[in-house]
């Protein structure tokens, strides 16, 4: 197990077979155009400001690369609020060590996710548009149509934790596991269908995602980046879903178990492992749960599960009823908010 390697199955493979022709249609190529200016005139502007030999961008600069970025991808995070709540100076600093530092990557990442309203998208976007031959660009949503299982995102998972020689994954952030492991998934799909460009990855998945939507039914990458904002949310806020919560870890490494969404410990010290559904079927979402479970339990820790879902599922309530001490279903509700700023996290 400790020298597994991602891969897709067999019908992935032939999906994204299928999906590179999307690439060849005229709103790609009017993308991949507009993405290259973009991705240039990024370059020209770094090198005329001197920014990699310490020069600050000024609001104005920033502000320009922001518009360029969106190029790629439309990121509402950009916004001049993400300079201002950091302060500018200690936003061009972590920047200037993203893009320029001798650091692994991972401490590059770890010390950029620090900064406020910053996530996994925007530390793609930016890397992405520094370097779209090396760094992917990843959105949840185009990230969802893979339709990768628990197995899969664990393999990965393992496998950057080996290439980037990360030891524990208390050392970094949540975040940073997710953006590293995501590296991996990308570059084999960048391997496997020989395209040069990672941003022209994202091209191609968000055509796929359109052409899902217009086609109906399917709404799996709505939820599945709905309930990654709950995880997150909860992450910050544990005491919303029970009084007493305390954060043990975010993607919490259970070890010969896998990696649960989020790990807490009640005012009684007992371990609680808390798990979305993102559209799995029932007993997959159990089975995992269970598997989590008992893998604390086997490290001699008290522990019990959380599954959260967004609506009534019948089979999961049947599945849940033989374990129904030890493990319990709730249920969340989207309430939307009108803002002047954007949060991405």
């Amino acid at each position: 197990m400790n020298d597994e390697i991602f891969s897709f199955t067999p019908e992935q493979k032939d999906n994204l077979e299928k999906w590179r022709g999307l690439l060849e249609s005229n709103q790609a190529q009017e993308w991949a155009k507009d993405e290259k200016v973009a991705i240039e005139s990024v370059h020209t502007i770094l090198k005329q400001a001197r920014f990699e030999e310490g020069n600050d961008l000024s609001p104005d600069v920033l502000d320009t690369i922001f518009r360029l970025m969106r190029k790629l991808i439309n990121n509402r995070a950009l916004a001049r609020n993400l300079y201002e709540d950091n302060g500018i100076e200690n936003f061009n600093s972590k920047l200037r060590r993203l893009f320029f530092g001798n650091e692994p990557l991972a401490d590059r990442v770890n010390q950029f996710l620090e900064l406020k309203r910053v996530g996994v998208l925007t530390v793609s976007h930016f890397l992405c548009i520094f370097n779209p031959t090396e760094y992917p660009e990843i959105g949840w949503q185009t990230f969802g149509i893979l339709e990768l299982d628990s197995v899969q995102l664990d393999s990965a998972y393992r496998q950057a934790m080996r290439e980037y020689n990360i030891t524990s994954p208390q050392n970094c952030r949540g975040n940073t596991i997710e953006y590293i492991r995501d590296t991996i998934i990308f570059r084999e799909i960048k391997n496997l269908l020989n395209i040069e460009h990672y941003n022209n990855i994202n091209d191609m998945l968000w055509l796929v995602t359109q052409s899902e939507a217009e086609g109906e039914e399917k709404s799996a990458t709505t939820s599945v980046s709905l309930e990654r904002d709950l995880r997150d949310f909860l992450a910050d806020n544990p005491q919303r879903l029970e009084n007493g919560l305390s954060v043990v870890g975010k993607e919490y490494e259970i070890s010969g178990a896998g990696r649960a969404d989020l790990v807490c410990k009640d005012k009684k010290g007992n371990y609680v492992v808390i798990e979305t559904k993102k559209d799995r079927e029932s007993d997959k979402v159990v089975g995992q749960i269970l598997r989590y479970v008992g893998g604390l339990k086997k490290d001699g820790k008290r522990a019990r599960g959380i599954i959260i879902v967004h609506e009534p599922d019948d089979k999961l309530e049947f599945a849940i009823e033989a374990v129904k001490d030890f493990i319990k279903l709730k249920y969340y509700k989207v309430r939307f908010e009108i803002m002047d700023d954007y949060t991405e996290d």
